[in-house]
C-alpha cells in the first residue's frame, strides 16, 4: 500500500491526554468536537486522537496544555497499512507538527451550542 501525506488543523477541547513509551515515545491527545463548556463530567462523545512524537513537543504540550484546556493543532495525516486497535484497524495517524492553547474564556463567549451529530459516512478512530 503506498503512503499518503495530507495537512490537517483541529481546534477543539483536550479530552483525555496518554503518553506511551512503547513501541516509541508518543503522546496521544483526544480533542473533542463538543466542547464541554465547564459541564464537568459530562459524556465525551465524537473524539479524535491526535499524535504528538517530536520529544520537545511533547514536553512543550504536556507544561502548557491540560485536560479541559482548547488547543488549535497542525500537522499532518500518513495513511499507512492497517494497525489492529480492540475492533477495528487504524490505518491513518494525525502527526502534530505545532499547536497553540487558546483562551477557553474567549471561545466560551463567542460559541453557540447547536445539536451536531457526525456524518453517518465519517468513521473516527
Amino acid at each position: 500500500m503506498s503512503a499518503y501525506f495530507q495537512q490537517f488543523r483541529i481546534v477543539g477541547e483536550v479530552a483525555e491526554m496518554v503518553l506511551l513509551q512503547e513501541p516509541s515515545r508518543r503522546l496521544l491527545v483526544d480533542i473533542s468536537f463538543e466542547p464541554l463548556l465547564g459541564r464537568m463530567n459530562a459524556p465525551r462523545r465524537n473524539l479524535a486522537t491526535i499524535t504528538i512524537t517530536d520529544d520537545d513537543m511533547i514536553g512543550q504540550f504536556l507544561r502548557e496544555v491540560s485536560v479541559g484546556d482548547v488547543t488549535a493543532a497542525n500537522g499532518t495525516f500518513q495513511q499507512t497499512d492497517y494497525v489492529p486497535h480492540k475492533t477495528t484497524c487504524i490505518d491513518t495517524t494525525f502527526l502534530v507538527t505545532d499547536f497553540q492553547k487558546l483562551d477557553l474564556d474567549d471561545i466560551a463567549q463567542t460559541y453557540e451550542p447547536r445539536a451536531t451529530e457526525r456524518p453517518r459516512h465519517v468513521t473516527l478512530h
